[in-house]
């Protein structure tokens, strides 16, 4: 087999780019963590409204027995409390600290996604300026507020700037791929996201001119929405007659 320099030499920049992205993902992580135990753990009016009665539901069975017992809310697919729930309610229960750093990790996560969006957009201005410009993207008081709470903005997020970041990033399919099936999480889990849609779209159109892309995009997206609200749905459906219930019963009389 004959020796290919630019191969052989490509292995070792590569590793060295995946170790340097590790080592600021974890100062991310660990950061945030920090920052989660100092803010402490959260008890804002949602999380007891329904952020942990909707996973609770969900897991015992409750759907069709309890009666609006959280409000229109507790019919919200409750796939994105699942996690907290589970640390907070099974894992760690008497562990207050630890569930306070665990909740962090998203907001770590959305920094290191920040950070890498600048790296692509400002290539050639070095760390002072990535690391500027994630501050400016991560130091809003809304944001920082919400820094190991409940209210799912920062872990919608981390879908958003995901999907955004590999977008950036690259042309290729599979990039295409696991970008539609984030931003179509994100639209699960809150449909809020949606506002974000038309605006990924845009961009695939500028980056990827051929329609067979942004098509792409689109059949991706929707795998990744029905992989995290199909089986709400088909639970509402099976319950009331109405994927969306409680609205929209106009369209769907339940």
């Amino acid at each position: 087999m004959p020796y290919n320099a630019t191969q052989n030499n490509a292995l070792p920049t590569n590793r060295l780019k995946v170790a340097a992205q590790l080592k600021i993902l974890m100062f991310c992580l660990l950061s945030a963590m920090i920052l989660s135990v100092i803010d402490r753990t959260d008890v804002n009016w949602d999380l007891q409204n329904y952020h942990l009665y909707g996973p609770f539901s969900a897991l015992t069975g409750r759907l069709g027995q309890d009666f609006f017992p959280a409000g229109f809310q507790g019919y919200l697919n409750p796939t994105i409390d699942l996690p907290y729930y589970i640390v907070k309610m099974i894992w760690f229960p008497n562990h207050p600290i630890l569930v306070a750093a665990l909740a962090g990790l998203p907001f770590g996560f959305m920094v290191f996604c920040v950070f890498n969006v600048a790296r692509i957009l400002l290539p050639s201005h070095g760390y002072v300026v990535w690391c500027g410009t994630t501050l400016l993207g991560i130091t809003g008081a809304t944001c920082l507020s919400e820094v190991g709470t409940t209210y799912d903005d920062i872990l919608i997020a981390d879908f958003i700037l995901s999907a955004l970041w590999l977008l950036l990033a690259s042309r290729a399919p599979s990039y295409t791929a696991v970008a539609g099936i984030c931003a179509g999480c994100a639209v699960g889990l809150k449909f809020t996201a949606a506002v974000f849609m038309p605006g990924l779209v845009v961009m695939a159109i500028l980056l990827m001119p051929k329609i067979k892309h942004v098509i792409s995009l689109l059949a991706w997206m929707t795998v990744g929405f029905m992989a995290v609200w199909g089986w709400w749905g088909a639970l509402l459906w099976q319950h009331f007659g109405n994927p969306l219930y409680p609205m929209l019963g106009h369209l769907f009389p339940a």
